[in-house]
């Protein structure tokens, strides 16, 4: 499994963008209401967030104490975490940083809209905005610590001795 990487972010969000655009200019027409982020997701996605890291806090443990180890602050190799926790934890920063993403596009197409219209919904505006910082919140703490499950860098050269001919 490859990392995330930050630019399918960033075209994940820009497509969420266009299609609050377009949607939400439709809905406009049309003669309905505004597509509104609840509330209760302002608590959900911090909560996601918080959920996700405390999972990876084994894995950041443990790159700590390789990098004890490598600096010669300890002399005892620190025990690894499970390998099928590590992969499950993976996913999960995965799928929320994707989820995180898409939140993001979608709020910010609506904030866009909002803004365009004549009536300013300053209430309705603000619960958006909320909802862009949580989900970018999201975003941030999925990567970290899905960067922080990665394999570790090997530090043991190969012994060339050893090597047969």
């Amino acid at each position: 499994m490859k990392p995330t990487r930050i630019l399918n972010l960033i075209v994940t969000a820009a497509i969420a963008m266009l299609s609050a655009l377009v949607l939400a200019r439709i809905l406009i027409g049309r003669g309905f209401p505004l597509p509104d982020f609840p509330r209760s997701m302002l608590i959900t996605l911090p909560t996601i967030a918080v959920v996700v890291a405390i999972l990876g806090i084994p894995m950041f443990r443990y790159r700590r104490a390789l990098k004890d180890l490598a600096e010669k602050k300890t002399s005892a190799r620190p025990k690894r975490p499970d390998s099928f926790y590590a992969v499950r934890v993976v996913v999960l920063a995965k799928a929320a940083a994707m989820a995180g993403a898409l939140f993001f596009g979608w709020l910010l197409g609506v904030i866009m809209v909002q803004l365009s219209t004549p009536v300013s919904l300053w209430q309705r505006s603000a619960n958006n905005l909320a909802g862009v910082a949580a989900s970018l919140v999201l975003i941030v703490v999925s990567v970290l610590v899905e960067r922080a499950c990665r394999l570790p860098e090997d530090t043991d050269a190969p012994d060339s001795e050893a090597a047969p001919a």
